[in-house]
């Protein structure tokens, strides 16, 4: 994803996760340079899947989101407050991943940001300001099939994952209704992908053509959920990458 999507991706984000803090599976996913795909797994920690399909485990700790730091500037950096703790993954070396106990998390132009649930936002270090521009308001899915496990989820489509493309395209995960869908520039909304039982995502990447999707199966035990990672090519077609069981 470019730069700039990164960080209008993060600018939108604390408009889609609602503004109370519930208990809810990881939430990130993401494509480093070289192809491989890290997503988190709120029981254990942080997944790779090398672009051969194998699958390691990088490590704890278990935190809800993380960023990508390609260039591994915040290798360093260490927050621990009564409120959230954001910190690299030790094991993670190049590149750098920045986890976040609690507040969505964005590395972009040189600058790191994160987003507090009461609608504040801060970051590590300076960055280029911006106007946030409305694309889509209320966004709707079509014959939302609603995910009854997640009982104190907000009504509606329950839009917690998101994603940039290089035309301007967005991709979110309406984790409410078990479906991904496609925003276009012009605000209209299509579903490109639908899950079944459970599961449902919770987080989407966007590199070289493709979408990666983050999935949880809402049936376990409140932070047991198990996750998988699916891939869905420009052809359409979609692919099992991981799945982690319990």
């Amino acid at each position: 994803m470019r730069p700039v999507g990164r960080l209008f991706c993060f600018l939108i984000l604390s408009l889609l996760v609602p503004s109370v803090a519930l208990a809810h599976p990881g939430a990130s996913i993401a494509v480093d340079r070289r192809g491989n795909v890290f997503f988190a797994d709120t029981l254990r920690g942080v997944w790779k899947i090398d672009p051969g399909g194998t699958l390691t485990f990088v490590g704890p700790p278990n935190f809800h989101f993380f960023a990508l730091d390609d260039d591994n500037l915040f290798t360093r950096f260490n927050r621990r407050t009564v409120e959230d703790e954001i910190r690299p993954i030790a094991r993670a070396s190049s590149p750098t991943l920045v986890e976040s106990s609690d507040f969505a998390i964005v590395i972009s132009r040189g600058s790191g940001w994160f987003d507090l649930w009461d609608g504040r936002h801060e970051r590590f270090s300076r960055s280029p300001s911006g106007a946030i521009t409305w694309i889509v308001r209320n966004v709707m899915v079509r014959d939302c099939k609603r995910l009854s496990e997640v009982e104190d989820a907000p009504a509606g489509a329950y839009l917690r994952g998101l994603a940039v493309a290089e035309d301007g395209v967005l991709f979110v995960a309406a984790t409410g209704c078990r479906a991904v869908v496609r925003i276009a520039p012009s605000g209209t909304v299509t579903t490109i992908l639908r899950t079944e039982g459970a599961w449902s995502p919770t987080a989407v990447a966007v590199a070289g053509g493709a979408v990666y999707v983050l999935e949880y199966d809402h049936r376990a035990a409140e932070r047991v959920w198990p996750p998988r990672v699916r891939k869905i090519d420009a052809a359409g077609k979609v692919t099992v990458l991981a799945t982690i069981t319990r």
